[in-house]
């Protein structure tokens, strides 16, 4: 019989972090870049593993998780008119992740879901107290499908009111952050919010 809940562990140790990071930014008008490298080392990472599909996820310590990554990001906006404005964001992550561990359990919940290349890509228009933004990003983690995520926002504010219309994972993608669950498909939200201050 299969069993796919959780179990503690009371002899957990806690984790331990150290990060450093360096880069550098850019801004001029209408343009701004931005670039980071990062270290980040994690004694004691904890994860939730196991032998065997049919006996319950424990945490365990799993031992050490080194991380060597860059951020770069790019914005630049067109300023049409007073009242119409287009602002197209851009960016990339990359992560090198390596384990270091002490432990033999065949199956590990967050180890293999590991993210190692992220594309991001926003375009915002705005005519007035319209705004129309359209949001896209591509995951590939160290194993399992790439996949891409679209989704969109409309808006319109009148007075202290905003109306707006949500569209998250429009063409309906299937894809997982981690294990086997899969992430919500294609849905609408419709609201409205008030700014009281």
């Amino acid at each position: 019989m299969k069993q796919t809940g959780n179990v503690g562990n009371p002899d957990l140790d806690s984790e331990n972090a150290f990060q450093s990071e360096v880069g550098f930014k850019y801004n001029k008008r209408a343009l701004s870049l931005n670039a980071n490298y990062f270290y980040r080392k994690i004694d004691n990472y904890i994860d939730w593993m196991r032998n065997a599909t049919n006996v319950p996820w424990q945490s365990q310590n799993k031992g050490d998780l080194n991380t060597n990554g860059i951020n770069l990001r790019g914005n630049y906006r067109f300023d049409f008119s007073k009242d119409s404005k287009l602002s197209i964001l851009l960016a990339y992550t990359y992560l090198d992740s390596e384990f270091n561990s002490t432990r033999t359990e065949t199956y590990s919940k967050y180890a293999i879901s590991s993210l190692k290349h992220q594309i991001t890509n926003t375009i915002d228009y705005q005519f007035k107290n319209l705004s129309v933004m359209f949001a896209t990003r591509f995951n590939e983690r160290i194993t399992g499908p790439s996949y891409w995520v679209n989704d969109f926002r409309v808006s319109q504010a009148i007075n202290k009111f905003t109306i707006f219309l949500d569209g998250q994972n429009i063409f309906n993608a299937t894809y997982y952050e981690v294990g086997a669950v899969p992430l919500p498909s294609r849905w609408f939200t419709l609201g409205v919010k008030l700014v009281t201050f």
